[in-house]
């Protein structure tokens, strides 16, 4: 059951002013499932179809409802601004067709979770383009929409059976209704633009006082495996030893020090915290650090300029396990969810990024903390679709 009336029980008190209250209120009535039902809203049709997948049924607690509200605020938010900053995007309005242009060429990137990520960008510039490119530039979202081929498509698939399940709601949203289309896009349009503006910056920040982050309480310890074990293993760099055999994995549990060189590289940022998460045992008794060589350890890392809290996902076991990097904003929901998948999945859905590390001294240990650390730093858009690359002129790691 959905009730705004409830979601706003749910948040600390003090939280919302008397003032707020209202407006509040109203942007909360944007979420409800009768909008989605009918694709009325852009807020609401990303709230379902981002839960949709894989299909998750949307939850009846109001606690629940709430975080998953506020972390789809804080996406797309981050998503417009993004635009903005990295492409000059002005809103609602805008003569879309160059910078869709440009998102589709991102598309030929290649890399494991872009599409859905450029589809969803694409699909957010050209409902809120100017009227005389809004049919064109909704032919362009249809076409990469149909053309996403569904994991399990094959070449004997008709087109109808290998749409990609995002695509699908893609074209359900644009075409759903033509008759409410232009009713449609003036919400996304409303609902975009103050994105921009900030008037939903309060739902927002609501990620952190809710679920996971209720009363401020973060998790302090790791009761999950992190990527089930025996499956994917990122065993495909190690190469070839001598005499042509296959390199086998090895423990090099200094490969920890990429937490300690990390958690030295971003102290310099105000704010920034860095914490590692301690295992807990069969008996429920903290294991540190190094109890279990073969597993893999996080640090979290949060505050600042960072928006969510990020996790790095480190195994002493060289030449099988590479380094992973969660975002949150990115993947759109906490690290946990992210790290309890398989390590194609972390790819694939939640766009986690996977580095190599070879084994070596502490300098191969030191290189890697840089290149997470830019890699934390960046822009959303960064992340998905840029290159970690060494800067000269800036004798630093950059993204781009």
């Amino acid at each position: 059951m959905f009730d705004v009336k409830n979601l706003i029980a749910c948040l600390p008190e003090g939280v919302l002013s008397d003032a707020e209250h209202p407006k509040i209120l109203n942007q909360l009535r944007r979420f409800d499932p009768g909008h989605q039902a009918r694709g009325t809203t852009y807020l609401s049709w990303k709230l379902f179809d981002d839960r949709g997948r894989g299909s998750k049924r949307f939850p009846d607690d109001p606690d629940l409802q709430l975080l998953l509200i506020s972390r789809t605020v804080r996406r797309e938010r981050d998503r417009a601004r993004s635009l903005r900053e990295d492409h000059g995007w002005i809103g609602s309005g805008a003569d879309p067709i160059a910078l869709l242009d440009e998102l589709f060429d991102e598309l030929a990137s290649g890399r494991d979770g872009v599409a859905d990520y450029v589809l969803d960008s694409m699909v957010m510039v050209a409902m809120t383009a100017d009227e005389e490119c809004l049919e064109s530039a909704i032919e362009l979202v249809e076409y990469v929409a149909e053309s996403l081929p569904s994991a399990g498509s094959g070449e004997d698939s008709g087109p109808k059976d290998s749409l990609s399940e995002h695509g699908r709601s893609v074209i359900r949203y644009l075409t759903r209704g033509l008759n409410d289309f232009q009713s449609r896009r003036r919400n996304a349009c409303d609902e975009i633009d103050a994105l921009l503006r900030g008037e939903f910056d309060s739902i927002a920040s609501w990620a952190e006082i809710t679920g996971g982050y209720k009363n401020g309480e973060y998790v302090d310890h790791l009761d999950f495996t992190i990527f089930p074990p025996g499956v994917d293993f990122d065993a495909r760099w190690r190469g070839d030893g001598e005499g042509g055999q296959r390199r086998q994995p090895v423990v090099d549990a200094q490969r920890f020090l990429i937490f300690t060189e990390l958690e030295r590289i971003l102290s310099r940022t105000p704010g920034v915290v860095c914490r590692r998460i301690p295992k807990v045992a069969a008996d429920g008794s903290a294991r540190r650090f190094g109890a279990s060589l073969s597993e893999y350890q996080v640090m979290t890392v949060r505050g600042g300029p960072i928006r969510g809290e990020h996790a790095v996902a480190v195994s002493p076991m060289a030449l099988e396990d590479a380094v992973y990097v969660v975002r949150e904003d990115v993947a759109g929901v906490r690290w946990p969810e992210v790290l309890r998948h398989t390590k194609k999945e972390a790819r694939n859905e939640f766009n986690a990024r996977r580095l190599f590390v070879p084994r070596g001294d502490r300098y191969e240990y030191v290189s890697a903390a840089e290149r997470i650390a830019a890699l934390l730093t960046c822009t959303t858009r960064q992340f998905c679709n840029g290159q970690v690359v060494y800067d000269n002129y800036l004798e630093e790691y950059v993204v781009s």
